[in-house]
């Protein structure tokens, strides 16, 4: 499978720089630390159950592979990655051959050594997770967006998670910690998620009788606000415009109290909900997407992470909104990278609407740039293995989409990863055309604008 030859497409196209048979594997993770890229797990070939254990750690510099000698590394696929506090490497959730969890290792990198991480007291981790993606928001917060699931079975929705890590003490907590918050009166409130649901679709228009409420009801109510980030997409279309209270206060979205206090008369002072735990609050059923930190158009850019396909839907959905300078965390600097994306997309014609039914693509943040490639398309029932390249440009309001499409089969990948590092853009493992060999090579995206 040499990707030597013909150009990807028309302007671009993804030119090797390395091969080796250590990096032949698909639903890995890739993160690079310190100059370095990490491979953690994978499967081995199409058809495989038994995720890999092993580590390689591949020097995009010096263009070398090797395995890490390190033992007790977790045996995961399916799984995601982050970064933490530039020595660390988290593993989070996955595929262990025999269920989904939703556990932490980390791989110290100066000591060279795996470590188990604990679930902090008060912890509320999702039963398991895979296909999932986890979002660096600081140095000690990850954003996890996916389906919770067990060993056959997953929710028909998606769940965001606040992952927020401790590396001094090696432990880690799902939501947010603090005191649970007081019990808000049940009389004052309407029935769970799955009533609001039918409620807004039409079946009634009036609220249901109070019932014995939880945590987790109150949680997800919020997730039908359309101010909030992690609104529900169908519901949130009927909802009654009833939220003037909460612009005119300036509350920046996510501030799920004010919300409530919309729906319930309540003021945000009587509910004593210290913040949001997003363990309840629903988004779109998706597996296999993608998820972008990017920063929001205007003079005072905020930031918000979207989330790409792993459904049928072609909008992208948002699953986190900062205001300005709440994050510290800035994308790697690619100017060289960012200024021939810009000049790409000049050549393209823009679109309002981005891929249907992608899903196991990959996803690289340059700049106001989304860039997504190749991946499984779920719109047909052959030949579902991609090699299209689609831009998402934030620079105007709404974002534009740009599709550039692929001739050569060769560069067709599903399960791979990208990596940004030096002003260059990496291709990294992923099955090839036919869904079931594992590719060896590292490319580079070679724009030729």
């Amino acid at each position: 499978m040499a990707l030597a030859g013909s150009p990807g497409g028309a302007g671009w196209t993804w030119r090797p720089v390395a091969r080796d048979a250590l990096l032949a594997r698909a639903f890995h993770s890739c993160t690079e630390l310190r100059g370095r890229f990490y491979l953690v797990g994978g499967l081995p070939a199409g058809g495989a159950t038994e995720p890999s254990g092993d580590t390689v750690v591949f020097d995009p510099a010096g263009g070398q592979a090797v395995r890490l000698g390190a033992r007790g590394g977790p045996r995961r696929s399916h799984h995601d990655a982050a970064p933490v506090g530039g020595r660390w490497l988290c593993v989070v959730g996955g595929w262990d051959g025999s269920r989904r969890v939703a556990t932490v290792a980390a791989l110290d990198t100066e000591r060279g050594a795996w470590e188990a991480w604990s679930a902090a007291p008060g912890s509320r981790p999702p039963a398991g997770l895979s296909s999932h993606t986890c979002t660096r928001v600081s140095d000690r917060e990850l954003r996890v967006a996916g389906r919770e699931g067990g060993t056959r079975t997953q929710r028909r929705y998606g769940s965001v998670y606040t992952l927020r890590l401790d590396p001094g003490a090696r432990t880690y907590r799902y939501g947010t910690p603090g005191p649970a918050p007081s019990p808000v009166p049940s009389s004052v409130l309407w029935k769970s998620a799955g009533e609001q649901n039918r409620r807004h679709s039409g079946h009634s228009r009036t609220p249901a009788p109070a019932s014995p409420r939880t945590h987790r009801d109150y949680d997800g109510e919020l997730a039908l606000c359309r101010c909030c980030p992690l609104s529900h997409p169908t519901a949130a279309r009927s909802l009654p415009p009833f939220h003037a209270w909460h612009h005119r206060k300036g509350l920046g979205k996510g501030q799920y109290s004010a919300c409530i206090f919309q729906k319930t008369q309540l003021g945000p002072e009587l509910l004593h909900i210290h913040s949001y735990k997003e363990e309840g609050c629903h988004t779109a059923s998706r597996s296999g997407h993608c998820a972008a930190l990017l920063q929001t158009p205007g003079p005072r850019p905020g930031h918000q992470l979207l989330l790409f396909g792993g459904c049928n839907s072609a909008e992208p959905e948002v699953a986190g909104h900062w205001s300005p300078g709440k994050l510290g965390e800035e994308p790697p600097a690619a100017p060289h990278l960012r200024e021939q994306l810009a000049r790409l997309v000049s050549t393209g014609r823009g679109s309002r609407q981005g891929p249907r039914g992608l899903r196991h693509h990959s996803c690289s943040v340059v700049g106001p740039f989304a860039v997504l490639f190749g991946g499984e398309t779920l719109t047909r029932a052959r030949d579902t293995i991609c090699n299209d390249l689609y831009i998402y440009d934030t620079r105007s309001s709404p974002p534009w989409w740009f599709h550039f499409p692929c001739a050569d089969q060769g560069l067709k990948r599903v399960g791979h990863r990208t990596c940004l590092w030096n002003d260059q853009l990496y291709l990294v493992g992923g099955f090839g055309e036919d869904g079931r060999t594992p590719c060896p090579q590292v490319c580079i995206l070679d724009l030729s604008v």
